[in-house]
């Protein structure tokens, strides 16, 4: 215990002497760990945490080719009308994708 006592006092007397360095540490440090936790953050709540609905592991996506779409993905129309007609499925939802270039 007397040597981290006496390691923690000459490490005081250190940054002292050089405040510039002292800033300059504290900032790096601080900047370092404020944007591992942003990061850290970010992933845990699109990763980490489950989806929000209940029986996740029951979702199924639907592809429909056509002429008009033949990547399979609907239109809003034809959602509509998939959404009147189906009666095997308890829920529906419709999401967009869009591709940059």
């Amino acid at each position: 215990m007397y040597g981290l006592v006496q390691s923690l006092r000459c490490t005081l007397r250190v940054l002292l002497k050089s405040p510039g360095f002292t800033i300059t540490a504290v900032l790096i440090l601080g900047s370092g760990i404020g944007a591992n936790t942003a990061i850290f953050s970010l992933i845990d709540s699109v990763l980490l945490q489950p989806l929000p609905y209940g029986e996740p592991e029951k979702m199924v996506a639907i592809y429909m080719p056509s002429e008009s779409a033949p990547d399979g993905v609907f239109d809003y129309p034809d959602y509509l009308d998939y959404a009147a007609t189906q009666h095997t499925l308890t829920a529906l939802g419709l999401s967009v994708w869009t591709r940059s270039t």
